[in-house]
């Protein structure tokens, strides 16, 4: 009975420690972004150096609010905004050589949209999102991000801020830009925060260099386990 109960212990004190490791954008081309006008279906071409196992994060800003969908890739957020006549979206995908590097989205409805792309290494391949919330802003150049409770050290926070049009994403609370994206009836960045310690984070924001009705959208990456 000892054996097994001292066994049991050297369990419980392996899972509690078990050392995550963090979240990269990868190296070599990691980011990519792109606009298409009046149109129901649009391929989004991924980053160039997007490597098997890779996890792609996928933010969509739309002058419409019907939700885009593509094969394999799963909605972490979709956030209304501007009275929910628009959208800010944010799906993720774990990607595998054999993969299309040009998912094809569509919806039921024409939309002018502006899209970022960011490949990540060393997420896991589970259960990936913690926990994910969107936010409507008013006018203004300050995009509110919501809070999030992350449940791991080092997850990666991922936060998506949507603009209503044209606009230039800087200066995040947390974080850094890692890829943005402006188009005449929408805009929208991805922007990145390694957060070290699991738990509550409160609201952050991004900014732009004009004052816009804007949205955002927010998900939390759970970091793989260190090998």
């Amino acid at each position: 009975m000892s054996k097994f109960v001292s066994a049991l212990t050297l369990a419980f004190i392996f899972v509690a420690t078990m050392a995550h490791a963090g979240i990269a954008i990868v190296n070599d081309s990691g980011t990519s972004s792109g606009v298409v006008s009046n149109t129901s279906s649009y391929a989004v071409n991924l980053p160039a150096g997007v490597e098997d196992g890779d996890l792609v994060v996928v933010a969509i800003a739309s002058d419409t609010r019907a939700t885009p969908a593509a094969q394999g890739y799963t909605t972490g957020v979709e956030q209304g905004f501007d009275g929910g006549a628009n959208g800010c979206f944010e799906f993720y995908h774990v990607w595998k050589t054999g993969d299309s590097t040009s998912p094809l989205f569509s919806r039921a409805t024409t939309g002018s949209d502006a899209y970022a792309v960011v490949a990540l290494a060393g997420a896991g391949t589970g259960t990936l999102v913690d926990t994910s919330t969107g936010t409507s802003s008013g006018y203004g150049t300050r995009v509110n991000l919501p809070a999030i409770t992350t449940h791991n050290n080092d997850d990666l926070d991922v936060y998506v801020s949507c603009a209503q049009a044209a606009a230039a994403f800087s200066n995040p609370s947390v974080g850094t830009i890692a890829v943005q994206q402006a188009n005449t009836s929408s805009s929208v960045a991805i922007s990145t925060y390694a957060q070290a310690t699991q738990g509550l984070l409160g609201t952050q924001a991004t900014f732009m260099d004009t004052s816009q009705i804007n949205g955002s959208a927010v998900i939390a990456l759970i970091a793989a386990p260190a090998p």
